[in-house]
């Protein structure tokens, strides 16, 4: 069956991938995904398995989805694996269902594919459960097919993943354009941004908030702490809100605009039968001098 599947994926994908990233079933949106059911580890990164000479790395008793478990008594903290990636399937996306803090230092960077300088979620004190999506294509050295180390750190948390893979559209996700995010430039001080909500499930209500990354401080926009979003199509599956920045709070350095990736932007979103939150990060600096 596992032979089956990489022969699948391999002529969607162009890539040889192995059985342990394989997605359960044959899908042209899937290029990899890790799961409960398929995770390997290994205290060294040998072959197909996550290093876990940092922290404990085990699948949830369902086998729905795995853990990452800081200890303090290690005295690495990261992870990762070689993974295949191409510009066909640009979203890194991961599921949290569950996070429990420990004592100490406590932080957690996801999305840093060495060598490609591409966007990346980077929280500290605190970690937001929710569906994540990162296009690690945009703006980044991804050009074509090839392999990248993915490097996972965390410091001090118990983290329950659902999932990870890259795919070309993900179910739930955010994207932000500006003119200047367009030619990949710092946000300007009253540049109209454009957040957009996609959906795989229709969304009774949906509203944006934005956290800085160090600590994770709750964040104002013009002194508004959330905006709402509107539907744009008859579905309700794609929400969008538009925002002159004005000001920002609270403020990054006294004087200097807040870097690439240091604003997190969170959807809170009302399904039919659930709630939901969304995230990623704003993929330029935002300069609000």
């Amino acid at each position: 069956m596992n032979k089956l599947l990489i022969t699948v994926s391999t002529a969607i994908a162009g890539l040889s991938l192995s059985a342990a990233d394989a997605p359960k079933k044959a899908d042209s949106n899937v290029l990899w995904e890790v799961t409960g059911e398929n995770i390997k580890v290994s205290p060294t990164n040998q072959g197909d398995a996550w290093r876990t000479s940092a922290f404990t790395i085990e699948a949830t008793k369902d086998k729905k989805g795995f853990i990452f478990k800081s200890d303090s008594a290690k005295k690495h903290y990261s992870t990762g694996k070689y993974m295949k990636l191409s510009p066909e399937y640009p979203w890194f996306c991961w599921k949290i269902t569950d996070v429990k803090p420990l004592k100490g230092y406590r932080g957690l960077t996801m999305g840093n594919f060495v060598g490609l300088d591409c966007n990346t979620v980077g929280m500290v004190s605190r970690v937001l459960p929710g569906y994540y999506a990162v296009n690690i294509a945009r703006n980044s050295k991804l050009t074509k097919p090839r392999d990248a180390f993915l490097r996972i750190d965390q410091h001090g948390f118990i983290t329950t993943f659902g999932y990870m893979k890259m795919v070309k559209k993900p179910d739930f996700y955010i994207e932000i354009d500006s003119e200047s995010i367009k030619a990949d430039k710092p946000v300007k001080p009253g540049e109209e941004v454009t957040f957009t909500l996609n959906l795989k499930n229709p969304a009774e209500e949906a509203s944006l908030s934005f956290y800085k990354s160090y600590t994770m401080p709750k964040m104002k926009i013009n002194g508004v702490s959330m905006l709402m979003m509107k539907p744009v199509d008859k579905e309700k599956k794609v929400w969008v809100a538009k925002v002159k920045i004005n000001s920002l709070s609270p403020e990054y350095k006294k004087g200097k605009p807040y870097p690439r990736n240091a604003i997190i932007v969170k959807a809170d979103v009302e399904l039919e039968d659930e709630m939901i939150s969304v995230l990623t990060s704003m993929p330029v600096a935002v300069d609000v001098k």
